[in-house]
């Protein structure tokens, strides 16, 4: 359930702005019900695929997954960027 997402475990949430089958909202809604330690990041004109934002998401995960396999600390937040559309 969304209230054990947290705690121990590492919640990060990506979604476009723009997306037509889901809306962002649904992601909101996770974030704010999860617990810390939590991330949500939303990119604005990208829609369900993710596609416009592929480059920017590759370099997130890049960053991220070694520092939640590693043990490293992660700060809550959420972050909006424009999707570089590459």
């Amino acid at each position: 359930t969304v209230a054990r997402l947290g705690g121990d475990e590492f919640a990060l949430l990506v979604h476009g702005v723009a997306d037509s089958v889901l809306d962002a909202e649904a992601s909101e809604d996770i974030y704010r019900r999860a617990l810390d330690p939590k991330r949500i990041v939303l990119f604005a004109d990208t829609g369900h695929s993710l596609i416009q934002a592929k480059n920017q998401i590759d370099a997130l995960l890049t960053e991220w997954i070694p520092q939640r396999l590693n043990d490293e600390p992660m700060q809550s937040g959420r972050s909006e960027y424009i999707a570089d559309g590459v």
